[in-house]
């Protein structure tokens, strides 16, 4: 796990704005964990708000690789690297063509929820790709405007639908790739 840049500054400038009533050492930890959660609490707003920039990763064939029939699934490999290097300084999503229930066991497994700054599961929302409905829930649920996402799939059409939208739909063949193509169309991370 990496440490985000984002959650340390605001851990330090909360302790240091703590820090003043602290009058014995021993407090000094509590006042240390009240400016972690304090950070941590703070940070998302801010992200949600001023990081105008957003990338959506498809499930499987992105994140995932393997026949949801015949194999097990596993992490495809470099993205969850890709996805918290991007975590950074974007807003990063999970967009899927799941069923809520299976989505359910994909998350316990993957740790998807903790991944993604926003996961939408077509089950839930009832609409699926390349159906723009869920692109422009995407689009709603990350606070960011068409030209301002990137979107990730390994199905050509998926990203033809969210191009037609003015999202940047870049198709996925592996992580090394999806990079160069995000910083090629603008990413800085």
């Amino acid at each position: 796990m990496r440490i985000n840049p984002w959650h340390t500054f605001f851990t330090l400038l909360f302790f240091a704005l703590l820090y003043s009533f602290a009058n014995a050492p021993e407090e000094l930890a509590v006042l240390l964990v009240v400016a972690y959660l304090l950070a941590r609490l703070t940070f998302f707003p801010i992200k949600r708000f001023f990081f105008r920039k957003a990338v959506a990763f498809d499930m499987g064939g992105v994140v995932t690789k393997g026949d949801f029939y015949t194999e097990e699934l596993v992490e495809m490999e470099g993205t969850r690297d890709l996805v918290e290097r991007l975590k950074v300084g974007h807003k990063v999503a999970l967009l899927t063509n799941n069923n809520a229930l299976a989505f359910g066991a994909f998350d316990r497994k993957f740790g998807l929820s903790q991944l993604f700054d926003v996961v939408i599961v077509s089950g839930k929302e009832g609409a699926k790709k390349p159906d723009e409905a869920l692109f422009k829930i995407a689009l709603r649920k990350l606070h960011v405007r068409s030209h301002d996402l990137y979107f990730l799939d390994d199905a050509p059409a998926n990203v033809e639908a969210a191009k037609k939208l003015g999202i940047h739909g870049i198709v996925f063949k592996d992580a090394t790739q999806a990079e160069a193509e995000l910083k090629k169309a603008g990413l800085r991370f």
